[in-house]
């Protein structure tokens, strides 16, 4: 019996604290575990677009100058995107007058995506408008309705806009119907 004693103390004095060193010399070699964190570093994000209604421009009604009597000299007429016209230019060399053809400003429509917003392209340079016999006349400073040119369709998708010009006569300016053409834009702002 004591040597079973003798035994239990050589065990518990030489075995127990060399397992105890071996496991505290273990936990500290093992690399620190990682801290829950709090904020995740990797999401799942959702990926998104929208594709817009095709915008379609409409002409309701073309420019036209209206009437005016053979200018004695040079002449500059405006048709603001309002609808005044008005001698800019050479007033007393020009009458415009009340008779038809009357004086419009050219009218558009436009349709697309609900409440987005749009930018009207003018010309931005001289466009060229002749009669039969090939006279000319230049028409330039177009101007439309919306401020900066930028107009907002409605909650149907719908909106309005005018356009209005210059048309420089020259002294003598032949008689008879002038037309040309333009171009007018809108694309989504």
């Amino acid at each position: 019996m004591v040597a079973m004693n003798t035994y239990k103390r050589i065990f518990l004095s030489w075995f127990l604290p060399s397992v105890l060193l071996l496991y505290v010399n273990f936990c500290l070699a093992q690399p620190a575990l990682p801290q829950h964190q709090s904020s995740p570093n990797a999401i799942s994000t959702n990926a998104c677009a929208t594709i817009l209604e095709v915008l379609v421009l409409t002409e309701t009604s073309a420019l036209h100058f209206g009437t005016m009597t053979v200018p004695a000299s040079a002449a500059i007429v405006k048709l603001s995107a309002l609808g005044n016209r008005s001698v800019e230019f050479g007033s007393g060399a020009i009458s415009l007058l009340s008779q038809s053809p009357y004086a419009a400003v050219a009218a558009y429509t436009v349709t697309g995506s609900s409440l987005a917003s749009y930018m009207i392209f003018l010309p931005n340079s001289d466009i060229i408008i002749k009669n039969a016999s090939l006279d000319e006349m230049v028409v330039n400073s177009f101007t439309s309705s919306k401020p900066l040119n930028i107009g907002s369709l409605s909650a149907n998708g719908v909106d309005n806009f005018t356009v209005g010009a210059s048309l420089h006569l020259g002294p003598n300016q032949a008689p008879g119907v002038y037309e040309g053409t333009f171009n007018v834009t809108v694309n989504y702002n």
